[in-house]
């Protein structure tokens, strides 16, 4: 069986086939100090999830938030 156009040489924790597993995501070394957002990167693809964990306050964003928030995207530019 051929693998359709683009999708030779993908690996079976490609993003496109389950984004929500687990374990095709990993922490991002470095910041455990984290405390209103979390910062996965996936283990094949240069993808990054950032999420808000804040769900005692329907994710509000406070100054912390965004303080958290651009130090993990200035470093998901890296």
């Amino acid at each position: 069986m051929v693998a359709p156009a683009g999708e030779q040489g993908r690996s079976s924790t490609a993003l496109s086939d389950n984004p929500l597993d687990a374990k095709a995501w990993r922490l991002v070394d470095g910041f455990d100090d984290l405390t209103d957002i979390t910062d996965h990167r996936h283990v094949d693809d240069a993808t990054v999830r950032v999420a808000f964990n804040r769900p005692e306050v329907r994710n509000a964003f406070r100054p912390h938030t965004v303080d958290e928030l651009y130090r993990v995207l200035d470093h998901a530019r890296m």
